[in-house]
C-alpha cells in the first residue's frame, strides 16, 4: 500500500514551501494530490500559477497519511474559513493521522481548536 498525502492550497500560497514540500514528497516515494478550495489554477503569492488536482469537495471523505498546509498569510486567511477545511482536518486528527503545518498554517488548527494539546 503506498503512502499518500493531501497538499491543500489556496490563493497567496508560498511557493517556496510548496515546492520544498514536494520535493521532500517525491523524495520519500510518497503520492501527492494538490487539493484546492475550488477548481481550477492557484495563483501564488508571487502570482505563479498552478493548477489543483482535486478540490476541498472532492476529498472530504477520503483518507490520506498527512495533510500538508504549505504557508502563506493569503492563503491561511482563506483556509481558516473554510468549513470544508476544518472538517477535512478535525477528522484527520480524529484518526490520529499526521497533519504538517508550515509557515503561518499553524494558525488555523490553533484558530480553529483543531488537535489542541496533540503534538
Amino acid at each position: 500500500m503506498s503512502r499518500t498525502a493531501c497538499i491543500i492550497i489556496a490563493n497567496g500560497i508560498d511557493e517556496l514551501e510548496l515546492g520544498i514540500i514536494i520535493d521532500i514528497l517525491n523524495r520519500a516515494d510518497i503520492e501527492y494530490f494538490l487539493v484546492g478550495l475550488k477548481k481550477g489554477e492557484i495563483l501564488t503569492s508571487t502570482n505563479v500559477k498552478i493548477q489543483v488536482e482535486k478540490t476541498v469537495d472532492d476529498v472530504l471523505n477520503d483518507s490520506f497519511d498527512v495533510i500538508v498546509l504549505p504557508g502563506g498569510n493569503i492563503a491561511t486567511r482563506a483556509m481558516s474559513v473554510s468549513e470544508k477545511v476544518r472538517t477535512i482536518l478535525s477528522t484527520q486528527c480524529r484518526n490520529k493521522k499526521l497533519i504538517a503545518a508550515s509557515g503561518t498554517f499553524p494558525f488555523i488548527l490553533s484558530a480553529n481548536n483543531i488537535c489542541i494539546g496533540n503534538s
